[in-house]
């Protein structure tokens, strides 16, 4: 005759699913302490891989080293931000970059392209998205501006580029800018 889930006994819970004996739980507490110790250390691999995948995705996302987005993500990140979005695109270009490339060479203007990188990116709000969109011009999602706020703060960025020159080698090398700004359109989803 079977037994009832009511009549199954620890001893006889164990025979059925093959285990010879039921162990004691005399060392139940240090056990329970190095499971918690296991938790714990399985959480902290955790979190430390997924530092590792999401630094990983921001150096595939991010131009070289530059402190911009990378054309690509760039487009992309615009793609999903303009969806209901309001404010502005700007585009910033690097007007005498064939002539810093002229006189200086192609890491001169690399170090520069760097430089307007770093301005860009920290003068901008943290909503803000900057991204290279071509060889000399980066893209400046502004957030939330309207038409004068843009003009204004693209601006301001003209003149802290004149402000923060680019030095090399003792030689300030002049950064002419020229930029656009546009509405950014919302897409309906």
């Amino acid at each position: 005759m079977a037994a009832s889930k009511k009549d199954v006994s620890p001893a006889r819970a164990a025979e059925t699913h093959g285990f010879a004996q039921v162990e004691a739980l005399e060392d139940g507490p240090q056990k329970v302490r190095a499971l918690l110790d296991e938790i714990t250390a399985l959480r902290e691999r955790l979190e430390t891989a997924r530092q590792e995948i999401s630094a990983l995705k921001i150096s595939q996302q991010h131009d070289g080293d530059l402190p911009v987005l990378k054309r690509e993500a760039f487009q992309h990140a615009l793609g999903v931000g303009v969806e209901g979005a309001r404010g502005y695109l700007a585009r910033v270009r690097v007007r005498n970059l064939p002539q810093i490339i002229a006189r200086y060479g192609d890491e001169i203007a690399d170090e520069v392209l760097r430089h307007m990188a770093r301005l860009l990116a920290d003068h901008v709000r943290d909503m803000d998205t900057v991204g290279r969109v071509g060889t000399a011009s980066f893209g400046v999602v502004l957030a939330y501006a309207d038409a004068q706020g843009a003009q204004v703060k693209m601006d301001d960025l003209v003149a802290k580029t004149k402000a923060a020159p680019f030095i090399y080698q003792g030689t300030m090398i002049e950064i002419e800018l020229e930029h656009t700004i546009a509405p950014l359109t919302p897409t309906k989803a």
